[in-house]
């Protein structure tokens, strides 16, 4: 079981600015005209605490 969850999130730029959790990693922006997606690895609850380890190339073997 990975330690890290896939998450996207697509917005408009014109609609401003959007919230991105403190505990993402990995974050990257994909832009296509004014639309924009935000991918990110949020920390699986209770599969690994953040504090104890910087995330490895192992933690980002995810997808959708």
């Amino acid at each position: 079981m990975s330690k890290y969850e896939y998450v996207y999130e697509s917005f408009r730029k014109s609609d401003g600015r959007i919230e991105i959790p403190e505990e993402a990693v990995g974050i990257t922006t994909d832009y296509f005209g004014d639309l924009a997606t935000v991918h990110y690895l949020m920390p699986v609850e209770g599969q690994i605490d953040r504090d104890d380890r910087p995330p490895t190339e192992d933690d980002f073997n995810v997808g959708p």
